[in-house]
């Protein structure tokens, strides 16, 4: 199988796996959202959030290493599994000894028991990630599929038992622990690769200067994409934190579906193309998810209200504006999501990590300097901050490459406009007194279906060689 099909195909592997992943999460999350209060629905995202980023400390690009090297070595892998595990242990204590206390006296015992529970969650993630990256760089798809569904079922089905039972926040915590237990246990199973537990010197200087530029490019994405979270939450409390959460959760969704399968896939594969054709695969790459990626981006903000309304309620209802503004981010997501990617297959990753601090620059001033207006501005400002970053990041990428930021713009312009102009006229549908007066699953099925028809329709009435070009684009990679 050529590498464009075995590519194609690890995409969607990753879009199916997590396709259903994100219906069973998502299940489970409106579930715990009708039956916590919005603070303590806060409470507990809060909690996740911190070990989130102390988690951080466990990305030092061996996934990435082990995928993009010439050669698979059972003793680098070995070295590189026993580092990780190292650093998980040393996390899982900071969270025990350190953080766990301090949420004890500055937030509430519960919060405190929250982080502790939760801190053994880097040493089970630690424990898989060598073999994911065997799995990965083989493209063994179907595996790697099982694997995912299977853990979120599990933990899924334990979180909605437990719910059920009156567990509340424990449901979910509970859930997310055994779905960790489940993926590590199996992954291991599954891999063909034997972990020795030993660390060879020849391989610390590798990983080291090969990982910390990764590591410093995945502390710039938590903070560019969780800042505004950080700083509602210090400033406006846990409920404030709770319904910015709910309004990106939908987002959130959007790019574990798209994003995130394609970028699991993207370093082996630009690693693995010449020189003179990683630009243009890349360009290939945008453009296929501009016209997937842009219209769901901005049609999930076009019918925010009747699907915050519908799901989980009247008392999350101020999260739909928000939800709205963090959509209309689409266009602008798409064209630099990637880049950082075509720098590290490209053999640059502190390029990437220029990249990284760019964005991170923007995402942090735009809500900081908002914050004396509110989150509707803060959410305002932190959309418009990810435009304007746009040339600046090209601008470095194109000093190692010869990317453009004009070229990209074109490529997703059609897919760009047609999705903007398909938003204003589901908003404008809404805004009719027969359809605000219909049930909220008939305005949610309503809108889905107008804005599907409105954005083909433009696409053939406007656009109609470009949109041939990527039905061909599609059917090559597929054939």
């Amino acid at each position: 199988m050529s590498l464009k099909r075995k590519s194609a195909a690890a995409v969607i592997w990753n879009v199916i796996t997590n396709g259903f992943s994100q219906l069973f999460s998502f299940l489970v999350f409106i579930l715990l959202a009708r039956l916590m209060t919005v603070e303590e629905f806060g409470l507990v995202g809060f909690a996740f959030l911190v070990v989130e980023f102390v988690s951080i400390f466990l990305s030092i690009g061996v996934n990435q290493n082990l995928i993009r090297r010439a050669e698979w070595e059972d003793s680098f892998a070995s070295s590189s599994h026993c580092i990780l595990l190292l650093i998980a242990i040393a996390i899982s204590l900071f969270l025990v000894i350190v953080v766990s206390p301090l949420f004890y006296y500055l937030y509430s015992e519960t919060s405190a028991y929250l982080i502790a529970s939760l801190a053994v969650i880097p040493i089970l993630e630690s424990l898989r990630t060598s073999h994911l990256a065997k799995m990965q760089r083989e493209f063994h798809n179907r595996q790697l599929a099982i694997i995912s569904l299977s853990s979120t079922t599990f933990g899924g089905s334990v979180s909605v038992v437990l719910a059920f039972m009156g567990f509340g926040a424990w449901s979910l915590v509970i859930g997310r622990i055994s779905q960790s237990v489940f993926s590590a246990v199996i992954t291991s199973l599954i891999s063909d690769f034997k972990a020795n537990y030993q660390i060879k010197t020849e391989h610390v200087e590798e990983i080291r200067s090969f990982g910390t530029p990764l590591f410093m490019m995945a502390m710039l994405t938590f903070f560019s994409g969780k800042t505004i979270n950080l700083v509602v939450g210090a400033f406006y409390g846990a409920s404030a934190f709770a319904l910015l959460s709910m309004a990106k959760k939908g987002i959130q969704i959007f790019i574990d579906l798209s994003f995130k399968p394609i970028n699991k896939i993207l370093v082996a594969t630009l690693a693995r193309v010449e020189d003179s054709e990683r630009v243009d695969a890349f360009y290939r790459t945008v453009s296929i998810a501009a016209f997937a990626i842009v219209p769901a981006y901005l049609g999930l903000g076009a019918v925010a209200e009747p699907f915050i309304m519908f799901f989980v309620g009247e008392k999350w209802q101020s999260s739909i504006l928000l939800m709205t503004i963090c959509c209309l981010g689409g266009p602008a997501a798409v064209m630099g999501y990637f880049l950082p990617n075509l720098m590290v297959a490209s053999g640059v990753p502190k390029v990437a990590l220029k990249l990284k601090i760019t964005t991170l620059s923007f995402a942090l001033l735009a809500p900081v300097l908002t914050i004396p207006y509110g989150i509707v501005a803060m959410m305002s400002a932190t959309v418009v901050s990810t435009y304007i970053s746009l040339p600046i990041r090209f601008y470095f990428a194109a000093k190692h490459t010869n990317v453009s930021l004009k070229t990209t713009f074109i490529k997703t312009l059609p897919f760009s406009l047609s999705s903007l102009l398909m938003f204003a006229a589901v908003k404008l549908m809404y805004h009719t007194n027969v359809v605000s007066e219909l049930n909220l699953i008939i305005q949610l099925f309503l809108g889905v279906f107008v804005g599907g028809a409105t954005y083909i329709a433009l696409m053939f009435i406007f656009c109609r060689a470009v949109l041939y070009r990527m039905i061909n684009e599609i059917r090559s990679i597929k054939g």
